[in-house]
């Protein structure tokens, strides 16, 4: 019995996990390149950059810690999505 919503085409895999593994990488460079001088840092630093605040009760500081970890983690998820992708498929629709 197989199982038809799988995406069995190899091309199709490769190119989905690829580009989930080239986004996860650069997410992960963006992460550990953040307190470096370099373009990567510069990048990192116009995108997570704390705009005017209106509310006082906002921590800057809390902010930046949840917007570091929330790269570390959409990082490694890229790369283990691509990985599965490549080794077992996607599933087309629900």
């Amino acid at each position: 019995m197989e199982n038809n919503n799988i995406v069995a085409n190899i091309y199709l895999r490769l190119f989905f996990g690829s580009w989930c593994i080239i986004i996860g990488l650069a997410s992960l460079k963006l992460y550990f390149s953040r307190h470096k001088n370099n373009k990567w840092s510069m990048f990192y630093k116009k995108l997570f950059k704390l705009g005017d605040q209106s509310k006082p009760k906002i921590n800057s500081e809390t902010i930046l810690f949840l917007q570091e970890k929330l790269a570390l983690i959409l990082g490694w998820f890229g790369i283990i999505a691509g990985i599965i992708a490549i080794c077992f498929g996607f599933r087309t629709h629900i």
